[in-house]
């Protein structure tokens, strides 16, 4: 299940995989990839596994599944400032020369600290810059008064009681004209956001469910994969 909403009169498909999709534009948007960040973790001697699939050949098979013509990543493409160096380096920077459609970057403050960013095979967009009528941002603004899309939170909501039986799930939040995206990377941590607190929609590999009232009210539907 994907659900469809009105973002400030922009129409919206949230969808499973943790991406937001324009269907008047077939634009992908992605937020806080964190590309790197596990073997960071190895290289100083965390013992973290690998992701099964990696995140940038995951973002690729989204791209043609739902057919869309650019992806816009909402800041943290990349870890820290090492993430380009060696083999690793290597691998991302094919991984975006041979990626089916553009992809620009809105810069986030993991990306500011990374060296060779002017190397990889992608557009640098500006910062609170505007595309189509939508402002993007790494950094959600609460007090925009125009639909905006941004990442950096990681947003999270807890399904049950913190007392007993709970489950934490990544989820895209909805407030006033803001939309925050929910971390696409696999080894990301969260922020818990309150249920009252804006439209929560919990961002599952398989469907997306509104979690709260004002969620359910700012749904509009639930169309079929736009395809």
């Amino acid at each position: 299940m994907t659900v469809h909403i009105a973002l400030g009169g922009i129409e919206l498909d949230l969808l499973p995989g943790r991406v937001a999709y324009r269907p008047d534009t077939a634009t992908l948007f992605v937020a806080d990839m964190h590309l790197g960040k596990s073997g960071t973790f190895r290289a100083h001697g965390v013992p973290v596994p690998e992701s099964s699939t990696p995140d940038l050949q995951r973002l690729a098979s989204l791209t043609k599944k739902y057919d869309a013509h650019t992806v816009v990543v909402l800041g943290d493409l990349l870890h820290d400032r090492n993430t380009l160096r060696g083999e690793l380096g290597a691998q991302i920077q094919k991984g975006l020369s041979d990626f089916p459609v553009p992809v620009h970057l809105v810069p986030g403050n993991h990306d500011l600290h990374t060296k060779d960013l002017d190397s990889l095979e992608l557009t640098i967009a500006a910062e609170d810059g505007e595309l189509d009528g939508l402002r993007l941002r790494h950094e959600p603004d609460p007090t925009s008064v125009s639909p905006m899309l941004a990442g950096h939170i990681h947003p999270v909501a807890i399904l049950g009681t913190r007392g007993g039986p709970h489950l934490r799930t990544r989820c895209f939040h909805a407030k006033h004209q803001t939309m925050t995206l929910p971390a696409f990377g696999s080894f990301t941590g969260g922020f818990e956001i309150h249920w009252n607190d804006g439209s929560l929609f919990a961002a599952g590999e398989q469907e997306v469910i509104p979690l709260n009232p004002d969620a359910k009210e700012m749904s509009l539907g639930t169309p079929q994969d736009p395809r």
